[in-house]
């Protein structure tokens, strides 16, 4: 059985390892914002008249945790292309 790895043309992977890095860098950055955003809007630290609904607030929780997820799954395709 053919893996994705030999699927992917040798001058390719080099590419293909460099955007599953920045996908990884930048999911990583945006999902700590997120996720401490998230959490401090959640117990009202953030200092907003009138702020932010618990509801609300745990859905850009969500989506940090989410955005670090694809972080993780970026990291991973880094490390199955570039090796």
């Amino acid at each position: 059985m053919v893996t994705l790895k030999e699927r992917v043309p040798k001058p390719l992977r080099t590419p293909v390892s460099l955007l599953s890095i920045l996908i990884g860098l930048v999911g990583l950055t945006v999902g700590y914002i997120f996720t401490l955003s998230g959490l401090a809007a959640y117990y009202k630290l953030l200092g907003i008249p009138g702020g932010i609904s618990s509801i609300d607030s745990m859905i850009v929780f969500g989506a940090g945790i989410l955005l670090l997820g694809v972080a993780y799954m970026g990291f991973k395709g880094f490390m199955y292309f570039s090796y």
